[in-house]
């Protein structure tokens, strides 16, 4: 399998996140293609073929859906539309672009909202995001490294505490993403950097989610979920049918 990333933060949070709902890509194979711009298909299309026999590899494009919710209006340039100046129809045709040149093996899963880091800010993971985008926007303010030991934990306390006193105050969830976001989007943070720490962060025990897989899975933006899965060849085993006596 194969999975085709817009940027490095994707290809470098990946791995963790599949290990994280039991589909790691070492073990099924698949490998990640960053192509550090939006035009997937230029690369995807190597895949796929005229005529028969089809490549056997499952091919998974994860895409930007880039409509920024009202909230992010003071982030953006003003003459940048968000999702509500848009009609229903003009946003489905606007995802129906990003899949446009869909076909075997190749199927394009499209982010919910804005960005694949915002994206993950506006889940449960939000508290972690928000501690790894502190922690490199630490590094960048610092020409430093990211932080270790004690400053990495105070900062990680810090910034979990931030989005509980954000919850508390009910900004709500996409204010909230917004808040925690923006670094990014005022370049005061590096994406790679915050990749480099949330998966560091979510492979330590004493800072990650207690989550089971299935938790996981709920909890993650559905089209990480379903793109990992399609790499990986996952497929749902049918209940076995009773066979009488």
């Amino acid at each position: 399998g194969v999975l085709i990333v817009e940027g490095a933060a994707e290809a470098l949070l990946l791995p963790t996140l599949a290990d994280k709902i039991g589909r790691p890509l070492t073990k099924h194979g698949v490998s990640i293609v960053n192509v550090g711009h939006v035009g997937l298909f230029r690369y995807a299309r190597i895949f796929q073929r005229n005529s028969r026999p089809h490549l056997k590899a499952s091919v998974a494009c994860l895409a930007d859906r880039d409509l920024p919710p009202t909230e992010a209006r003071g982030l953006i340039k003003k003459d940048r539309k968000t999702e509500a100046d848009l009609t229903p129809e003009e946003i489905d045709e606007h995802i129906k672009k990003r899949k446009a040149n869909d076909a075997d093996p190749v199927t394009t899963y499209v982010s919910p909202t804005w960005t694949f880091e915002y994206d993950l800010a506006a889940t449960p993971l939000a508290p972690w995001v928000h501690a790894a985008i502190s922690l490199a926007k630490k590094a960048k303010q610092t020409d430093k490294p990211l932080p270790t030991g004690e400053q990495a934990k105070e900062l990680i306390k810090q910034a979990k505490q931030e989005v509980q006193t954000w919850t508390e105050e009910e900004l709500g969830e996409t204010t909230i993403a917004c808040q925690i976001y923006e670094p990014l989007v005022k370049k005061q943070a590096s994406k790679p950097e915050t990749a480099q720490a949330l998966a560091h962060i979510l492979n330590q025990d004493k800072h990650a989610p207690d989550w089971t897989e299935e938790e996981w899975r709920e909890r993650l933006p559905d089209y990480l979920v379903a793109a990992i899965d399609h790499a990986t060849n996952k497929t749902e085993q049918p209940p076995a049918e009773d066979e009488g006596d």
